[in-house]
């Protein structure tokens, strides 16, 4: 969101108490000025007489002016294209288009409607053929007939919308998360240049389509929910925390998109419900350097009972960080974890430098190969074939590839053959793909796609594969297992340990710290796949069945536990 900085060539004051700041946009010509005026409003309650602007900055160094309060005022290109399309020639509209952290999830609630900027049309699909497109979609969804509308295709207008940056970015959360969905479908409307289309006919549209960030019903639900099972769980006898409904939120949205690294945690904090507050040193602040923030909201989170997996949320990709190796950067893949198995086993110690907790060390590494570099290699063959394709292709030689380098250096510790194990593995991540085809697992050894999986399916699986496989870094401890690495900047060395943390479901991976460190140990990453404590391949399994296996393996281990000191 642009923010309304007080200057020399405006007139707005900063806000007090409850006040919001509304634009009032003038009726216009397309082609004439940007005329707007700001006022200082109370936010009183839904529902409010303003519509609630959702858009994405685009690049902030590139600016025009716009008409405000009889002053010359830049925002960012993307808003100036809104405001002009957004406008009506013969009334003014009454719009919030500012940042406003602490009111950000009351304003888009309490607002009349919620107006979500797509942007401008394109070369390929102009104002004719997108509103083509979406009075089929309009006409499809009043009379629920697939016949008249097919859902997105590869080269569909729909499916190149999805593929704005507005699907992907981390601050359409908040937005998006506020709102009543099922009551609201007539009052949210994506805009792209003139064309619109309601949100029950996008939802309506987009019904069949697997994949989170490219499917705005999957998207917004899945928001929507995250939200509600924060704000509803003292009612059904549950209190968490707010670092530990944060943990929960930063696991659910860990790969949607920033500009600014710090809105990683900055943009969910609207959503944080009930007693107690973040505390003041933490607030939003930009000048902070980002390992700072990150720094102080992981301290904050362990050391008041958060979730200890969110450690694995960290792709380590920060060049020259200052802080310790245990603090991430909240980026990764996404898994959904909340709460700690048991009550809070860490320790933070050396001025929040040092984490102190229970460790089992389960394998040491004996050898690593090299890392996985699918997208790589796809983006760089020819295109005569279709990029899903190529993923299957490239990713099927990397397994055999992998197959050459467990017999090469590990053969002697695995009892079945590196095909067997790569297939093991392979096939519990295959597990978690949503839309898998039905029946037996499809070996990545194949050649050939399944036949039964139709082009959508085929093509959220080629990326789903490539998500789980690429950057990520084989290896085999002494114990003979196989785990994947799946931290993008490390690859595991020999002589690191393969470990479980007390209170945790994640496997993580721990080397000796240099001399003179502060503490013992220096976090390498974490394995792609979690520690199963209750028989896998099992449905249904209950938290408490969780509990109770986890509490059995780790008394039964009680001897071979130590205490790590992670810096």
């Amino acid at each position: 969101m642009e923010s309304f900085q007080p200057s020399s060539a405006s007139t707005h004051r900063p806000l007090q108490g409850n006040e919001i700041r509304i634009v009032t946009l003038h009726p216009a010509s397309f082609d004439d000025p940007v005329f707007c005026t700001l006022d200082h409003v109370a936010l009183d309650g839904p529902r409010d007489d303003y519509i609630a602007i959702s858009y994405t900055w685009g690049d902030p160094t590139q600016t025009k002016d716009i008409n405000l309060n009889g002053h010359s005022y830049p925002v960012t290109t993307n808003l100036h294209l809104a405001l002009t399309y957004l406008r009506n020639e013969d009334k003014p509209r009454r719009l919030w288009i500012d940042s406003l952290y602490s009111r950000m999830r009351d304003v888009f609630a309490f607002a009349a409607e919620v107006h979500i900027w797509l942007g401008d049309y394109d070369f390929k699909f102009n104002r004719f053929s997108l509103q083509f497109t979406f009075d089929l979609c309009i006409a499809g969804a009043a009379k629920n007939m697939k016949s008249c509308y097919h859902g997105p295709s590869d080269d569909s207008a729909i499916n190149t919308l999805l593929k704005r940056p507005w699907f992907q970015r981390m601050w359409v959360i908040q937005e998006v998360a506020a709102r009543n969905w099922k009551e609201d479908s007539e009052k949210v409307k994506f805009f792209v240049g003139h064309s619109s289309l309601t949100w029950s006919v996008l939802g309506w549209t987009c019904r069949d389509m697997v994949h989170l960030q490219s499917n705005p019903k999957q998207l917004i639900q899945t928001a929507w929910e995250a939200q509600h099972r924060v704000r509803e769980s003292p009612i059904e006898g549950v209190s968490y925390t707010m670092p530990q409904q944060l943990g929960y939120l930063l696991s659910r949205f860990v790969n949607f998109k920033v500009t600014d690294p710090r809105d990683q945690i900055y943009s969910l904090l609207g959503l944080l419900y009930g007693l107690g507050e973040v505390p003041d040193d933490l607030a939003p602040d930009y000048s902070k350097p980002v390992d700072e923030v990150f720094h102080g909201y992981a301290a904050w989170m362990l050391r008041t009972g958060a979730c200890i997996d969110i450690l694995s949320l960290n792709s380590r990709q920060r060049v020259g960080r200052r802080c310790p190796s245990w603090v991430p950067d909240f980026q990764g893949e996404e898994h959904e974890i909340w709460p700690n198995l048991v009550s809070n086993p860490v320790k933070i110690l050396h001025h929040d430098r040092v984490l102190e907790i229970d460790t089992l060390a389960i394998g040491t590494v004996h050898t690593a190969g090299k890392r996985c570099d699918i997208l790589a290699k796809s983006k760089t063959k020819s295109y005569s074939l279709d990029w899903h394709l190529l993923i299957f292709r490239t990713c099927r030689q990397y397994l055999l590839d992998c197959e050459v380098w467990i017999h090469d250096h590990a053969a002697d510790l695995i009892d079945d053959s590196p095909r067997k194990k790569l297939g093991d593995y392979c096939e519990k991540s295959y597990q978690a793909f949503p839309s898998r085809p039905r029946g037996r697992y499809w070996s990545l050894y194949e050649n050939m796609l399944p036949t039964d999986m139709d082009l959508s399916r085929t093509r959220a699986f080629a990326e789903f594969i490539a998500s789980q496989f690429d950057g990520f870094a084989p290896f085999v401890c002494d114990n003979g297992e196989l785990e994947f690495c799946n931290s993008k900047v490390n690859v595991p060395e020999p002589g690191d340990i393969l470990c479980l943390l007390r209170g945790s479901s994640m496997q993580y991976i721990l080397r000796r710290a240099p001399p003179g460190s502060l503490g013992d140990w220096i976090m390498v990453g974490t394995t792609h796949n979690a520690f199963s404590y209750v028989e896998p391949g099992r449905d249904g399994r209950s938290s408490e069945e969780v509990k109770i296996a986890y509490t059995e393996f780790w008394a039964k281990k009680e001897d071979k536990i130590f205490k790590a000191l992670i810096c």
